[in-house]
């Protein structure tokens, strides 16, 4: 079990690289982008085109009623109560630092339970929330668009292993939340990722909205 908590936090590298490189775009100089545009070559030949395909390349569904994750710590997006109420241990709580991105420093944190395994949480305002995931799924080897109550969500990993499910959340139009479980063989960790998430959702303020 130790081998596989530690992979963790390399496996979120990717996927949390996306976000924090989408972040430092956003404060880029947006007039050099039509001088550096290239034109892409395109073909008459028919393609098909899966539906799965098709759901990739659109943009992430909007979030209907968004919640306010910023300013939060990653160790303070889970309540004790919360935590309880799912399983884990709340005084597993651990601040998981990790200084391998160049972009940022990146603090996640970690809970664990003995009969469950563990979830590691992370947040980020991303000006393009949710809608960066999709537009690099091909970064992906497994990308499931997913619901968590009524929020969307997108399964994300680098293999096919039920044992583990890095799950995103857009809980804002332009805040994605990182739910990421590990659990034994027989559960099912997407399911541990939701319910982590709903969890997190029903205890975090209404966003303010936009005058």
């Amino acid at each position: 079990m130790t081998s596989r908590h530690l992979k963790i936090g390399f496996g979120l590298l990717t996927p949390l690289a996306l976000l924090l490189t989408a972040c430092a775009a956003n404060n880029t100089d947006d007039s050099t982008d039509s001088a550096n545009e290239t034109p892409v070559a395109t073909s008459s030949a028919p393609t098909e085109t899966s539906e799965a395909e098709e759901q990739r390349d659109q943009l992430a569904p909007p979030v209907p009623a968004p919640v306010d994750a910023s300013g939060l710590e990653p160790c303070d997006l889970m309540s004790d109560a919360a935590a309880s109420s799912v399983g884990y241990d709340p005084g597993s709580k651990e601040l998981r630092p990790n200084h391998s991105l160049d972009e940022a420093p990146l603090d996640m944190c970690r809970w664990a339970s003995n009969d469950i395994g563990s979830v590691t949480l992370y947040t980020s305002s991303v000006p393009d929330g949710l809608s960066t995931i999709y537009a690099n799924y091909s970064h992906y080897p497994v990308f499931e668009p997913r619901t968590v109550g009524e929020y969307p969500a997108v399964h994300t990993n680098d293999t096919d292993d039920p044992a583990r499910c890095p799950l995103f959340v857009g809980v804002a139009d332009d805040q994605v939340l990182l739910v990421d479980t590990v659990t034994g063989p027989a559960d099912d960790a997407c399911q541990n990722a939701t319910e982590v998430a709903l969890a997190i959702i029903n205890e975090l303020p209404p966003a303010a909205q936009e005058q």
